[in-house]
């Protein structure tokens, strides 16, 4: 959210080592480079234009990574390789924590103003019940595995749907604006 002074080659740096983490996690950014170039002359867009952009379904359609990750555990916990001890920070990292400092990012670019605005404490509520919905299925989901034990297939389905909403509210929220009418 602010300019940074590195040069090609420290960017060509960052992204073959993110890169490799990403090919390691088997993550749909692998081999990606995202650029923002100004496509025409005018006043730069603001971040609730940026944040709506992103969330466009049309432009960019949604991929539930969590989804994948909850059925390759469960078939990897079928097959008797249980999550290690560091894999259960690592997937905590990329699939709870991760979502704080977005929130962190939104809190100070579209709700610095005012937050005891409306808008802003449906955005919070949303989102606190969204990421402690996430680290139940996780808890769930990792003490299960390091049991070696496996979840009905009727209960991972309830929690992905149950999940997938509470994200769903949560982007309509950011996508009304924010301190613009979010109810």
């Amino acid at each position: 959210m602010h300019r940074l002074q590195i040069d090609y080659e420290q960017l060509y740096q960052i992204w073959k080592a993110s890169n490799l983490l990403f090919q390691e996690e088997g993550s749909v950014h692998h081999k990606l480079f995202y650029a923002m170039r100004p496509v025409k002359e005018g006043p730069a867009p603001g971040f609730l234009e940026l944040l709506q952009e992103i969330l466009d379904e049309s432009k960019w359609p949604a991929v539930n990574q969590f989804e994948r990750y909850v059925w390759e555990l469960q078939e990897r916990t079928q097959k008797g390789n249980p999550i290690t001890g560091q894999e259960d920070e690592t997937y905590r990292r990329v699939y709870q924590r991760s979502f704080l400092t977005f929130f962190d990012v939104v809190k100070k670019y579209l709700f610095s103003e005012n937050l005891e605005d409306k808008g802003f404490l449906t955005f919070s509520s949303k989102f606190q019940g969204f990421l402690d919905f996430r680290l139940k299925v996780l808890n769930k989901l990792h003490i299960s595995s390091l049991r070696g034990m496996t979840l009905p297939s009727s209960e991972l389905k309830a929690d992905i749907e149950k999940d997938y909403g509470l994200f769903l509210e949560l982007k309509a929220c950011l996508l009304k604006g924010g301190k613009h009418g979010a109810d």
